[in-house]
């Protein structure tokens, strides 16, 4: 698998890392629902259909962040405060849109 990975055309070279990284990650020979799936998963990502690992915890990060500046502004805490971080939200989540369309 390592070898299509690294050999495939891949969309975009940030696929292609996400990909090799979840290959290298596997523990133990998949069942063949499990293969199943997994080859979904990383046809998908090769496609730009699915997020990366990295940009999925780049979402948590900025989701987590954009909700306690929320409870901050609710306990009399900023506006301006909780506006930036759901904005640096917003704005991630967008470009990651605006990439898988290009």
């Amino acid at each position: 698998m390592l070898n299509w990975a690294k050999k495939a055309d891949i969309k975009k070279e940030k696929h292609r890392e996400d990909i090799i990284r979840r290959i290298s990650k596997l523990e133990k020979a998949l069942n063949p629902k499990e293969m199943d799936y997994f080859i979904s998963e990383l046809t998908n990502i090769s496609l730009g259909l699915r997020v990366t690992l990295e940009e999925a915890n780049n979402i948590a990060d900025l989701s987590y962040k954009a909700n306690e500046a929320k409870i901050k502004m609710n306990n009399g805490g900023s506006k301006m405060d909780y506006e930036k971080a759901y904005n640096a939200f917003q704005d991630y989540v967008n470009k990651l849109k605006n990439e898988a369309k290009a």
